[in-house]
């Protein structure tokens, strides 16, 4: 989870903003933008010429007399084809705008409104690109790509087995979050993509082409052989070679087919059992250690307790700490939502909510968001934020 600086506290203004054939050109993309989701403008399209408006503000850095789009590209890219398609074509659009954002502060904001929102991990390394050093050498490369293309590597997968050998040193494959992702990633050096392409190149050299007829290419395998490469002893010639033991292994191919961290590891203690005559732990005990353990009335006692002080992020990190073994978020929620668990809201807490504006939203919470903001601008105060808006009636339920 990103964590935004506490003392980010820019004003911004919020416009009713007529978008047509002559005020569309004034928008800009940024250039960490996300990837376009055509099935997504598509829906935009269809709701706006079904007379359909979208809910949400449109967020903006005023810059140079150009609308930098920091939130909302999918729907500025929906409106500008209706525009190119029927050129009469005009819509009002609530804006938020700040003003003359640095790059780095139109990403905090960006993770600030979408943080209610689904973004995938390949978005935010779009956002966070410039931060990382090895990003431009390795998309340059043409073999890595942040979304995977046809015969390339993810660039997180390339980046993630570079990270866990060298610069977090880790003894085991351990999970990584995006975030943690990131943290380390900025922390690597541009000559640190050469290792990373020369890893690339070889690999492919030994394995075959990249793409997903390649069998070594699987999350697993691809990680296995990569850490194990960052960590040899011998030259890359003798690895290469040691490496052809396990590539007709049945048993690593059965796990590679089966996923999840015990299999990765499993292939792990397997490989180097046949490259390197190293004993490997036994099965039994591999899958003791990442087995997932049963919620037992201990574990969810201990849930129940700390839901009272934790929000939902804290709780999680608690319980995988609590459990020792990793849970998904997902399948946390689901648990919580099973045993009726609400968290103690951080958010309402640290903000501090004005009471005049909490009772002004309580008082609408049927309306949907943007008439909300309308009722506070109407009573001419300054209107909140969606998550704010969200929150409040959450913490009401």
């Amino acid at each position: 989870m990103f964590v935004l600086e506490k003392n980010l506290d820019l004003s911004y203004k919020q416009v009713n903003f007529k978008i047509d054939k002559n005020t569309i050109v004034d928008f800009e993309m940024m250039a960490q933008a996300r990837r376009l989701r055509r099935a997504q403008v598509h829906a935009i399209k269809t709701r706006l010429l079904n007379a359909e408006h979208f809910d949400s503000p449109i967020i903006i850095s005023q810059y140079n007399g150009k609308k930098r789009i920091i939130d909302g590209q999918h729907r500025i890219t929906a409106i500008r084809e209706i525009i190119q398609e029927c050129p009469e074509f005009r819509v009002s659009v609530l804006l938020i705008m700040y003003e003359d954002l640095t790059l780095e502060q139109e990403k905090e904001i960006f993770t600030r409104w979408n943080s209610g929102s689904r973004q995938t991990a390949e978005d935010i390394i779009t956002m966070y690109a410039d931060d990382m050093p090895v990003f431009k050498p390795l998309i340059e490369s043409g073999k890595v790509s942040v979304y995977g293309e046809e015969g390339k590597i993810k660039y997180k997968q390339a980046v993630t087995p570079y990270i866990l050998s060298r610069v977090k040193r880790s003894e085991n494959l351990d999970i990584m979050g995006i975030a943690d992702f990131i943290t380390y990633a900025k922390k690597l050096e541009s000559e640190d993509a050469d290792s990373i392409s020369g890893f690339i190149d070889n690999f492919e050299e030994n394995t075959g082409k990249i793409g997903p007829h390649n069998r070594w290419m699987r999350a697993c395998s691809f990680l296995v052989v990569a850490y194990l490469y960052y960590n040899r002893e011998e030259s890359i010639e003798e690895f290469w070679e040691n490496w052809e033991k396990t590539k007709k292994d049945r048993e690593i191919e059965k796990l590679a087919r089966t996923g999840g961290i015990a299999a990765q590891r499993m292939i792990l203690e397997r490989a180097k059992f046949l490259m390197y005559g190293i004993e490997p732990i036994k099965k039994e005990e591999v899958e003791k250690k990442f087995r997932a353990k049963a919620w037992d009335k201990k574990a969810i006692e201990h849930l129940k307790e700390i839901s009272k002080t934790m929000d939902k992020r804290e709780a999680l990190e608690e319980m995988r700490r609590y459990m020792e073994q990793p849970i998904s978020l997902a399948a946390f929620m689901v648990r919580c939502q099973k045993l009726k668990i609400k968290f103690v809201n951080k958010f309402l807490i640290e903000n501090r909510i004005d009471p005049i504006d909490k009772e002004l939203i309580l008082k609408h919470k049927d309306l949907k968001y943007y008439e909300i903001r309308d009722k506070f601008i109407e009573a001419g105060r300054k209107a909140p934020e969606s998550r704010i808006i969200k929150a409040v009636i959450e913490g009401a339920a």
